[in-house]
């Protein structure tokens, strides 16, 4: 339900990224699987929302025990752009 929010009024979400960021480190899984979807939807639109947490998604994307959440962080990185 969030993604769908952050599709259309994505500016709602400037001030709650801390929020998200801290769900990047869950240690439930499927918290973590579903996480960097907000960061995946609002790097397309607010690129400028994702730029401080790149370097937590980028170490998600390389050593996190979860393959899903490996690709999520990835495809977050890659839809903000940035690499």
């Amino acid at each position: 339900m969030s993604e769908n929010i952050a599709t259309n009024t994505p500016d709602i979400y400037a001030e709650h990224m801390p929020v998200f960021a801290k769900l990047l480190k869950d240690e439930n899984d499927k918290v973590r699987m579903e996480a960097p979807e907000i960061f995946r939807v609002l790097g397309k639109r607010r690129p400028e929302f994702v730029r401080p947490y790149i370097s937590e998604l980028q170490k998600l994307s390389e050593t996190d025990e979860n393959r899903v959440v490996r690709i999520h962080a990835s495809g977050a990185i890659r839809a903000a752009g940035l690499f």
